[in-house]
């Protein structure tokens, strides 16, 4: 009967994950494109120059948020659920009080990269015309607004409450753009202008867009729990009073705060400033380096080349780590041995989804590359075409394909891992960030921007292999389950889809040549034909489907 039950909870917590990840797409989707469409309007009327300046202050946003919350959320999802707690009303308490301390640690963290940002900008000659003060305080405003929401969103992914999750997070996202584009619409220069007057007014208006985005998300996560959260079933038992949202014990007698506990989310910090080097070491390189006209290029190119990655891949990560952290996550440090139910279910999710990356970076290779040009004079005009946009999206392109595939992996290892195997990840990742950092300047240096995309082409490869052998030596060797093969996850695509996929990037390479850039005519007929080319590329994979039907 025990076993039985166990069964049924880790079948249920795959259901709910599923489901949750169903829920954050098809929300996601409505969102994004909505926001695509301001965004596009955005950048249409923004100079490069302004966009760069964006960029930059871009920066001390997502360094100091990852650097404050990206090690505590990992942790929290290694933890059970309130419900199969011991004692639910600490736990809930616990969760509070950690976000509030995390709140401590993002101040530290904002004022260093504060200074950071400070000298970055008294050493640069391109920032010393512009007065920036006004627009790098109101950008500091919003950082440490956005850190009030923390104890809520990590309640929030004990639960699982997926949808409510991505709700507040696209509503943050559409009201900002849309605040930013009115304020650009009713300025004088409508963002175009760049005088270094007419560049710190568009810069005032970013940042301004930046605070409502933070005031969104607080006002989303508070409103909601205070409004219902003694409605939700998970927190009946333990959130009674609106003061409880507050740091406090639990439970008589209890300490606020379990340090033995707490202290181990500080042991994924080293990794989390890892990733940090690894995702955003570019901008310290491009800051540095680049002129403000470059830097704007890049975001642009970054912004709809990681469309996908934002849409898709961000998604697909969480719920694979909440689900394999759930399922296999007590068998790190082998506290306990998993189920075969639970290998059974975690397999089969690899599997899947690395097909399914598998295919979509096939399909952004082979029509990605050639059409970027394309995309661009349609999304933005010829001021972007006329730029170094073009080449830098069909680099990203490649880029893409890459991190889909490390990202998931990267994901069963910080889910499923032991410490040692985390301190082992640790120094891969480190040595990876010293050779993508050296490799980024030097590229940097003989390819231009271009040189920064190609580096991080190099380092996701390297991560990637890293992790596959992780999962086939942990899992496969170690539980001999025969699921675990990664040769499964190639041969369950047929290579007609592949070789159709060749001949498709074959005639996509070129028709670039045959058709001049700044026609119309040609970009229609050049679409035209790129659509039956995708038609055939989906006809493959129809092909091996009926031909090798999966289970």
């Amino acid at each position: 009967n025990r076993a039985r039950q166990v069964m049924a909870n880790e079948r249920a917590l795959f259901k709910k994950s599923v489901s949750g990840f169903t829920d954050i797409f098809s929300l996601n989707l409505l969102s994004k494109a909505l926001t695509f469409l301001l965004n596009v309007a955005i950048i249409r009327s923004v100079a490069p120059q302004a966009k760069g300046l964006s960029y930059f202050f871009t920066g001390l946003v997502t360094t100091t948020l990852f650097l404050q919350r990206e090690a505590l959320r990992l942790f929290v999802q290694r933890q059970k659920p309130l419900n199969d707690t011991p004692d639910p009303p600490k736990s809930f308490a616990r969760l509070i009080t950690y976000g509030w301390l995390a709140l401590v640690w993002g101040i530290l963290i904002t004022v260093i990269a504060s200074i950071w940002v400070t000298y970055q900008m008294s050493e640069s000659k391109q920032y010393e015309n512009i007065s920036l003060f006004t627009p790098f305080l109101l950008y500091v405003v919003a950082v440490l607004l956005e850190m009030v929401a923390e104890p809520l969103y990590l309640v929030a992914q004990n639960l699982l409450m997926f949808r409510l999750r991505v709700i507040i997070e696209g509503m943050a996202i559409f009201i900002s753009n849309l605040g930013l584009f009115m304020l650009l619409w009713t300025s004088e220069t409508q963002g175009r202008g760049t005088t270094p007057a007419q560049l710190r007014s568009t810069s005032i208006s970013f940042a301004v867009s930046q605070i409502i985005h933070s005031l969104v998300i607080v006002v989303g996560y508070f409103g909601y729990f205070l409004l219902k959260g003694k409605t939700i079933p998970e927190l009946k038992s333990v959130f009674k009073r609106k003061r409880q949202l507050l740091p406090h014990a639990g439970s008589r007698g209890a300490s606020m705060v379990e340090w033995n506990d707490f202290s181990k989310s500080f042991s994924l910090w080293t990794e989390s400033v890892l990733r940090w080097v690894l995702t955003e070491g570019e901008r310290l390189v491009l800051t540095s380096m680049a002129l403000l006209s470059d830097q704007g290029a890049y975001e642009v190119v970054m912004n709809l080349g990681s469309l996908v990655a934002r849409l898709v891949f961000k998604l697909v990560e969480e719920s694979c780590l909440t689900t394999w952290g759930k399922l296999l996550g007590g068998a790190a440090d082998r506290r306990q041995q998993p189920t075969r139910e639970a290998l059974e279910l975690s397999s089969g999710l690899y599997i899947l989804v690395l097909q399914f990356l598998l295919l979509l970076g096939a399909v952004f290779v082979v029509f990605g590359c050639p059409y970027s040009p394309t995309l661009l004079y349609i999304l933005y005009g010829t001021t972007w075409l006329e730029s170094s946009a073009p080449t830098l999206l069909q680099w990203y392109c490649v880029y893409v394909f890459f991190m889909g595939l490390s990202g998931t992996c990267e994901s069963f290892i910080r889910a499923t891992a032991g410490s040692a195997d985390l301190r082992r990840l640790q120094l891969f990742q480190m040595i990876c960030g010293v050779g993508y950092l050296v490799g980024m300047y030097f590229f940097n240096t003989w390819f231009g921007c271009k040189g920064i995309i190609i580096a991080n082409t190099v380092s996701m490869m390297a991560r990637f292999g890293y992790c596959a052998g992780f999962y086939a030596r942990r899992y496969f060797a170690v539980h001999k389950y025969p699921l675990f093969r990664l040769s499964t996850v190639f041969t369950g695509i047929h290579p007609l889809t592949y070789l159709c996929a060749l001949v498709c990037a074959g005639v996509n390479v070129l028709l670039v040549g045959w058709l001049p850039v700044g026609q119309s005519v040609n970009y229609v007929v050049h679409v035209g034909v790129g659509g039956v080319l995708f038609g055939l590329f989906g006809f493959g994979g129809a092909v091996q489907q009926a031909l090798h039907p999966q289970p």
